[in-house]
């Protein structure tokens, strides 16, 4: 049985973005040194494992953003759920984003849920306005909703 090596969990320092809560942390496997969080209402990115912090130049909508993930397939796609304006993707590493969202822009829709499949071709996205998204291989737009489910 091979072992695993011991990471030493017993010291932690404080890396930004300050001045707020930051949460939603998102790290690609394959660029430890890269990630994205959402904190003082904004995206902001890393790419020198935390020691420094940029808030990325796109504007979401004014109501606070929800979740950040990566692709799991190709660590320059990058999906923002965004309270009010939906889902948002970048494929050039989050240097700009492009709103894919289901949604009509409404300030009531707010993201809840967000996950990318293992191969990068499939979406989920839930709001709490008791829908349930799934985009397949960018071939279009399902909604879901409980049983019933409509293109």
């Amino acid at each position: 049985m091979r072992r695993r090596p011991t990471i030493p969990f017993n010291s932690w320092s404080a890396r930004g973005p300050f001045g707020g809560p930051a949460f939603q942390l998102a790290i690609p496997p394959s660029q430890p040194n890269l990630a994205f969080t959402i904190a003082n209402y904004g995206l902001y990115r890393t790419t020198d494992g935390g020691d420094t912090w940029s808030q990325v130049p796109q504007y979401f909508g004014n109501l606070g953003l929800g979740r950040v993930r990566f692709d799991p397939a190709n660590p320059s796609r990058i999906f923002v759920t965004a309270h009010g304006t939906g889902l948002w993707r970048s494929t050039d590493g989050g240097a700009t984003f492009t709103n894919i969202s289901p949604l009509v822009p409404d300030a009531n829709n707010a993201a809840m849920g967000l996950a990318i499949s293992a191969d990068g071709n499939s979406i989920y996205y839930s709001t709490n306005g008791q829908k349930f998204f799934r985009s397949t291989a960018g071939t279009g737009r399902t909604c879901m909703s409980g049983a019933s489910r409509t293109s």
